[in-house]
């Protein structure tokens, strides 16, 4: 591993990750996100559980407002009923 630190590669990787953190930190994500129901970008709202991406329209059944708490998307509500039962 200490060699691993003083390699170019090491350095890279090390630039990358403060770079991700630090839009991370200011709510800025970076990476392309797309939603799961269709497959577009935009605004959209994370499962709590599986932290899958929908738009408001997408969702099971449609949402017509962002959810106050914890959201979890038709697929983990319909495993947790059946996890209940």
């Amino acid at each position: 591993l200490g060699s691993f630190k003083q390699s170019d590669e090491y350095q890279t990787l090390k630039s990358v990750m403060r770079k991700y953190a630090g839009n991370f930190c200011k709510g800025i994500l970076s990476v392309p996100v797309f939603c799961d129901g269709c497959g577009k970008g935009g605004k959209l709202i994370v499962c709590d559980i599986c932290e899958s991406h929908y738009h408001l329209s997408c969702t099971s059944p449609p949402l017509a407002s962002i959810p106050e708490g914890l959201w979890s998307c038709a697929v983990c509500t319909s495993l947790e009923n059946t996890e209940q039962t």
